[in-house]
């Protein structure tokens, strides 16, 4: 029976092309090539055991088990950038604004150096200042003050050691959030000792156990032969004495 074409469902993968940065460590884990030189060698294989290959992409796995889509440079700045200038503008500082794109499922190995650019370029470095520099000095500041005026607050000392604490709170969660990474890291990385260690364990039963059965297979061997001789002794024994 004849069945037309148009009626068959085929799945079609959209396959991206594998970042740059990435390309050495695709062709380890599709091809197990490596490149010549021994120090660059050892660090792909080292690296890799961190990605996977899904429907023909790179993936990056985080410490927290999340699977990031490994991108180009410039394809990250823009996802910061989308994010910095969102809707009301998005102030968190550069370590939040990486974690927040990691958390979504991309990763590039530039992204908080690309961040801390972005963040200094568009003057994160006197956004600290600035209550300062446009405080009021005039008389009519005095006049204000003087009237408890509730919009003066934002232009004095409060407002800078808000901002101030507002930044170092977020800089703290970044840095927690970095510690914490580095010990499940860690425990990771113990578990899978403690898993490598178990696994030799067993090989290196299973092996003694093998030499073992062949030791005990050997010396029934060597039994039977010497059994063999002895029996071949006595009859040679007899027919040498038919002669006598």
């Amino acid at each position: 029976m004849l069945v037309d074409s148009m009626d068959i469902d085929v799945p079609v993968f959209l396959v991206r092309e594998a970042p740059s940065w990435v390309k050495p460590i695709k062709e380890f884990l599709i091809n197990g090539t490596l490149p010549v030189d021994e120090n660059e060698s050892r660090r792909i294989q080292r690296r890799s055991k961190a990605y996977t290959i899904i429907n023909g992409e790179v993936y990056k796995r985080s410490v927290t088990g999340v699977l990031q889509r490994c991108v180009e440079p410039e394809e990250g700045k823009e996802m910061l950038a989308e994010i910095h200038q969102g809707e009301c503008g998005h102030h968190a500082s550069s370590r939040a604004l990486v974690a927040k794109v990691f958390r979504h499922g991309f990763y590039w190995p530039t992204a908080l150096e690309n961040a801390e650019d972005l963040y200094t370029g568009e003057g994160g470095d006197s956004i600290m200042s600035w209550p300062r520099s446009t405080s009021p000095t005039s008389s009519e500041v005095q006049l204000a003050r003087q009237a408890d005026d509730p919009w003066y607050i934002a232009y004095q000392d409060e407002s800078t050691q808000w901002c101030s604490q507002r930044m170092d709170l977020e800089e703290k969660v970044a840095n927690l959030g970095d510690e914490l990474a580095r010990k499940n890291l860690m425990i990771f990385e113990l578990k899978r000792t403690v898993e490598e260690e178990k696994k030799n364990s067993e090989l290196i039963r299973k092996e003694k156990l093998r030499v073992e059965t062949d030791l005990a297979v050997f010396d029934q061997v060597v039994e039977n032969l010497e059994h063999e001789l002895k029996v071949m002794g006595e009859e040679k024994s007899r027919f040498i004495w038919q002669f006598y």
